[in-house]
């Protein structure tokens, strides 16, 4: 009879260590998985190191990169880095703002 009790007992903690562990794996994974989606709504946006006069030619030194989440750009509006080669500002862009698709247009010499 007590050989059975410590059998049962042994079981029981077995089954405990497993709930255990796969509970912590569920809970790794959805941990990862909320990482992984926090990411990717951060993009790498151009933004202007200095006031650029409406009809001026983007310039690269003019430029500089920020992080910002995804939702902080209106739809359609996000601009690379690099798409701003031969480009020449729409507007007056202020230093700090965020250059969007609509601020630029192609270079006319």
């Amino acid at each position: 009879m007590q050989n059975k009790n410590i059998f049962l007992i042994i079981l029981i903690v077995i089954i405990a260590v497993v709930w255990v562990v796969f509970c912590s794996i569920l809970f790794l994974h959805k941990v990862y998985d909320d990482r992984v989606n926090a990411a990717i709504t951060n993009v790498r946006v151009p933004v202007a190191k200095k006031d650029i006069v409406k009809g001026e030619k983007i310039d690269f030194d003019f430029i500089g990169v920020i992080d910002i989440d995804l939702d902080d750009i209106p739809k359609g509006e996000m601009i690379s880095f690099n798409e701003l080669a031969n480009k020449m500002a729409n507007k007056d862009i202020k230093k700090g703002d965020i250059i969007k698709k609509s601020d630029v247009s192609d270079f006319v010499n």
